[in-house]
C-alpha cells in the first residue's frame, strides 16, 4: 500500500520497500550517467574550442 492507498495491477505484487529501492537505484544510476555524459560532452566541446567563446554582439 503506497502512501496509504492500495495499488492495483502490476504494482500490487511489489512491496513498498522494493518500489522505494527501485526508485532510489534508478535515480542513482541516471544521476551517474548524466554526470558522466555532461563531463564527456563538456570536455569534447572544450577540445573543439566551442566553450568560452564570446559572441559578436
Amino acid at each position: 500500500m503506497l502512501l496509504g492507498v492500495p495499488t492495483q495491477g502490476i504494482l500490487a505484487s511489489i512491496s513498498d520497500p522494493m518500489v522505494l529501492f527501485a526508485l532510489c537505484a534508478s535515480t542513482a544510476v541516471l544521476t551517474l550517467v548524466s554526470w558522466i555524459s555532461f563531463h564527456a560532452f563538456e570536455r569534447a566541446a572544450r577540445e573543439r574550442g566551442l566553450l568560452d567563446q564570446t559572441t559578436g554582439s
